[in-house]
């Protein structure tokens, strides 16, 4: 929704806001109080009318009221007839038909407060449905025998709704395969009229999450395949003949820490559920409080109605793709200048959070960027291995675009994508249905570099943050540069001449064990263990624990030992890390190629929501290779950063004299 529309804003404030970039309720929403601030100029508003002005339009935007028994208050309004058509027409359900009309080819979830009444609310928006298309049917499955007839009857005493209620299917269902045998029921009788009358509109499963919440236990993945097997099911029903599927899911009874009135939005079968499903509807109560003073009735009950579910939630298509093939790349860094005067001159601070990686650039916005800055900011991400920006506006089709300026995009074969069909973008989400299981994974094993498997794994890779919590949920990223510089000249000359596996296998394991479609067959793939840049010129290590499985062509126990070393060092060296502590609308830029990166996941029941753009890099050269490709000497970092310094680099290693001097404890 624009703010434009939220009549309670000045239309002065709104015209500055959009100058900023704020146009919509999202916009306005994943900003704080002081952000917004921030961004007006000075004298036209305060933090109290802010915060005032927050209040709106999350009401105004969230929440629909949208009144239930209105639906049905009278014998008119359940007739056949045009003129009833007309007035339901004219009825609160207009704002939200989109989202619970009829006919749509969907499957949608809806969940809610306990003592929300959804069941009874949905049964008021199906017959009131009814009583607009006479032709049209509703398939009603009961898992518990709380919506028989009889008692829906009791529901809607108040109103003639006996020819509605005729056209809609009871059926009780106790185990997951009897909704099989409704399925093919349903799918008998569109068949059989279909291009005719009557139509199925409604197919609605009531209380589903006691036929699946017992299979779906932390110690089995089969509940996870039945789940999976039946929302394909159910998905294919629906788009095959038109029908609107509404699964009506119990909500669990967590509340947030330190706010025990707020309890949190979850549905009980948790995110695994709500990525097989198209759309997410949360119903609750108004209370009279908190009715308008122009509410229809004293006695009206209302529900609140509100689309959890945006447009970049998880999904995992069930599709399939061609594998990859080499592809040329060009890095852009190579045409970048490298006092980077243009990038700098429009930041109005550059801070280097650590000596060996990590960027700050403030006072750049992301989409302004000419194409000379944008290669200036690939030549800084691969000198720095990552650059930090904050408050950024930048939607996701223009972080898109900026990825694609450092390479062709990359499509992820299993982790999760958005439904609007932008297959490049990863989306990454954890909310409180999903706690961290400390069993599944060591904090090592979390340490990774993106798709290493790949024949060009990425290159300049970017994450927006959309939602995050206050704290925690912050970014380690370690740099493979400092890595190769802390070792020896020995050491540094071993791991030159070696190759190492990296695999897909584990991760397209876990997917298809999960029932999820590996979109893309799974390959393994050969690279060196020190690759050099193509823009620096600088030597790095190239491993990581999260995809790199042994060391090519030595004994396993030397293989195990020296990998082992090297991510004990990628995940415990201070030296080598910088941690980001994330805020809403911050994006991190860094290169996959020289770092490695570990999120931190002790932020839970709070809700993380981040978007990834991916663009492919070129095939990892040796040392050896780059130097014969090129004719360039590839360098260590460090020495080439001394060397700027002034630093005597020679007389380094073992000191003037040859000889290195005891230290005793240094804090």
């Amino acid at each position: 929704m624009r703010l434009s529309a939220i009549t309670e804003i000045p239309p002065e404030l709104v015209a500055l806001l959009e100058k900023q970039g704020v146009k919509t309720d999202s916009d306005f929403l994943s900003l704080t109080s002081v952000d917004i601030l921030r961004r007006l100029p000075q004298e036209t508003s305060t933090l109290g009318q802010i915060g005032y002005y927050k209040t709106v339009v999350a009401r105004t935007a969230t929440a629909v009221g949208l009144s239930a028994r209105s639906l049905l208050d009278s014998a008119s309004l359940i007739s056949v007839s045009n003129d009833a058509a007309n007035r339901c027409q004219r009825s609160s359900l207009t704002p939200v038909l989109p989202a619970l009309a009829p006919y749509t080819g969907r499957v949608i979830e809806l969940s809610g407060h306990t003592n929300s009444r959804k069941s009874e609310f949905i049964l008021n928006v199906a017959l009131a449905n009814l009583s607009k298309d006479t032709n049209m049917t509703v398939y009603w499955v009961d898992t518990m025998g709380e919506m028989l007839t009889e008692q829906a009857y009791r529901i809607t005493a108040r109103s003639d709704a006996q020819a509605c209620l005729e056209r809609i299917r009871w059926s009780l269902v106790l185990e997951v395969e009897q909704i099989y045998d409704i399925l093919d029921e349903v799918a008998a009788f569109a068949k059989v009229n279909e291009g005719t009358l009557p139509s199925i509109g409604y197919l609605i499963i009531n209380k589903i999450t006691s036929l699946l919440g017992p299979h779906l236990t932390s110690s089995s993945f089969q509940g996870h395949v039945l789940m999976s097997e039946l929302m394909r099911n159910l998905k294919a029903i629906a788009k095959a003949h038109s029908i609107t599927i509404f699964v009506i899911n119990d909500s669990t009874s967590r509340i947030i820490p330190h706010d025990t009135e707020k309890p949190v939005k979850t549905p009980a079968l948790g995110s695994a559920f709500t990525f097989l499903t198209d759309a997410t509807i949360w119903v609750s109560v108004i209370s009279q409080e908190q009715l308008s003073p122009v509410s229809d009735s004293a006695d009206q009950e209302r529900h609140r109605v509100e689309i959890l579910k945006s447009n970049f939630m998880p999904f995992f298509p069930d599709i399939t793709w061609e594998p990859l093939t080499e592809i040329v790349v060009e890095d852009r860094g190579l045409h970048a200048d490298p006092l980077k005067k243009s990038l700098f001159g429009a930041a109005s601070r550059v801070k280097h959070l650590t000596p060996v990686i990590g960027t700050e650039l403030e006072g750049i916005d992301l989409r302004q960027l000419t194409p000379q800055q944008k290669d200036e900011l690939a030549l800084l991400v691969a000198e720095r291995g990552v650059v930090f920006f904050r408050d950024q506006a930048i939607d996701i089709h223009q972080q898109l675009d900026l990825a694609r300026h450092f390479g062709p995009l990359h499509k992820h074969a299993t982790t999760p994508i958005p439904k609007n069909g932008l297959e490049e973008v990863h989306v990454v989400y954890n909310d409180a249905s999903r706690r961290p299981d400390s069993s599944a994974f060591s904090k090592l094993e979390l340490w990774h570099s993106d798709v290493t498997y790949e024949i060009q794994p990425p290159s300049a890779t970017s994450l927006k943050l959309l939602t995050g919590p206050e704290t925690g949920g912050d970014t380690l990223w370690s740099s493979g540069y400092a890595l190769y510089s802390s070792f020896s000249p020995g050491f540094q000359k071993y791991l030159e001449g070696l190759t190492a596996l990296h695999s897909a296998v584990a991760q397209a394991e876990g997917a298809r064990a999960a029932g999820l479609t590996v979109r893309r067959k799974e390959i393994e793939t050969i690279h060196p263990v020190v690759r050099v840049h193509p823009s620096t010129g600088w030597k790095s290590v190239f491993v990581n624990p999260g995809f790199t499985r042994r060391i090519i062509g030595v004994p396993k126990a030397e293989s195990d030992a020296i990998l082992s070393f090297l991510f004990h060092q990628i995940s415990e060296n201070p030296d080598h890390q910088v941690r980001f502590k994330w805020e809403p609308n911050s994006i991190a830029i860094w290169d996959n190629r020289v770092v490695t990166h570990s999120a931190t996941f002790d932020f839970w029941p709070a809700t993380r929501h981040a978007l990834r753009a991916t663009p492919h890099g070129e095939k990892p050269l040796s040392v050896q290779e780059y130097e014969e490709k090129t004719g360039k000497v590839a360098k260590d970092r460090q020495v080439e950063i001394w060397k700027q310094q002034g630093v005597d680099v020679n007389g380094l290693q073992n000191g003037k004299n040859g000889v290195q001097k005891k230290r005793g404890y240094n804090d």
